[in-house]
């Protein structure tokens, strides 16, 4: 996979992430699986912000 430089810092990520807020919709071994796959697959750029899921609590606010 060809790879894409990330904004001004100069890190080469793939083109596609791939984003981990699979917050106990996984167990560890089935999510080391995912990423494992993903890395082989030629994914290196892996989006693990810990801030998934809070939009539907801001929109019931």
């Amino acid at each position: 996979m060809e790879h894409v430089r990330l904004g001004t810092s100069g890190l080469k990520v793939s083109p596609m992430a791939l984003g981990l807020g699979l917050r106990g919709q996984a167990d560890s071994a089935e999510a080391e699986r995912l990423i494992r796959r993903a890395h082989d697959g030629g994914i290196t750029f892996f989006d693990c912000a810990n801030v998934y899921g809070l939009q539907d609590d801001r929109r019931s606010a």
